[in-house]
C-alpha cells in the first residue's frame, strides 16, 4: 500500500514535470524552438536526464539508481579518454561496475589508485 512519503514523493515529482511543461511551452509558444529539460536532484542528474530525451523532450529523475546504473563511467563529467581507458583496463566501465565493488571503501581505493585522489574522490562523488 502507498504510504505518505510515497504520496508525498509522488506529487513533488508530477509538479516538477507540470512547471517543465509549461516552460517547455512558453518557449515554444514565444521562440518557436523546442527545448528538452532535465529535472533532478541536482545539476548532474537534471543534465544526464535532459541528455537521454534530447531532443525536445522532458525527463524527471525519480531514482537514480535507474538512471545511473547502465550509464558508461565515460558519460560522467570529468572522465576523458585517458581515464577511460585505464578505467576499462580495470575492468571498470560502468557505473554500476564501480557500484559493484561495495561500499565498504574499495570503491574509493580502487578509484583513486586508478584515476589518482583527486579525481577517483570526485568520481565517486557522483
Amino acid at each position: 500500500a502507498p504510504t505518505a512519503k510515497d504520496h508525498c514523493d509522488n506529487d513533488v515529482h508530477e509538479t516538477a514535470r507540470d512547471i517543465a511543461q509549461r516552460i517547455r511551452k512558453e518557449i515554444e509558444d514565444s521562440t518557436e524552438c523546442t527545448a528538452t529539460i532535465g529535472v533532478g536532484s541536482n545539476k548532474l542528474l537534471a543534465k544526464l536526464g535532459t541528455d537521454r530525451v534530447k531532443p525536445n523532450g522532458l525527463y524527471v529523475v525519480r531514482d537514480f539508481h535507474d538512471l545511473l546504473e547502465p550509464l558508461q563511467l565515460r558519460d560522467l563529467h570529468g572522465i576523458g579518454r585517458r581515464f577511460e581507458r585505464k578505467l576499462v583496463a580495470e575492468g571498470l566501465v560502468t557505473v554500476k561496475d564501480v557500484w559493484d565493488l561495495g561500499n565498504d571503501g574499495r570503491a574509493e581505493s580502487e578509484l583513486r589508485r586508478i584515476l589518482g585522489d583527486a579525481t577517483g574522490k570526485k568520481i565517486l562523488g557522483f
